[in-house]
C-alpha cells in the first residue's frame, strides 16, 4: 500500500492521466457515434436503392466502399510503417 506521501508527490502525473482517461474515453464515443452513423448511412442507402430498384446507386455505393476499403488498408500499411519507423529510432 502507498503511503500518502506516494500519492501527492506527482500531482501533475496524477492529473495527466486523468486527463488521458477523459481523452481516451471521449474517443471511444466519438468512434461509436461514428460508426453507428455509418452503418445507419449504409442501411439507408441500401433501403433506397431496394426500393427504387436503383442499380446505378448500388453500383456507385459499391465504387464508394471499395475506395474507402482501399484508403483503409492504406492507411494500416502506413501505420505499419510508422510503428516500424519509431521502433527503431
Amino acid at each position: 500500500m502507498q503511503d500518502s506521501s506516494e500519492v501527492c508527490e506527482n500531482p501533475v502525473a496524477l492529473g495527466t492521466k486523468s486527463r488521458r482517461k477523459r481523452a481516451k474515453r471521449k474517443r471511444g464515443q466519438q468512434w461509436a457515434y461514428y460508426v453507428e452513423s455509418f452503418k445507419r448511412t449504409v442501411d439507408c442507402l441500401y433501403e433506397i436503392c431496394r426500393s427504387d430498384h436503383n442499380i446505378n446507386g448500388c453500383k456507385e455505393a459499391i465504387i464508394y466502399l471499395e475506395n474507402s476499403k482501399r484508403d483503409f488498408e492504406s492507411l494500416i500499411n502506413t501505420i505499419k510503417v510508422e510503428t516500424t519507423w519509431d521502433e527503431s529510432s
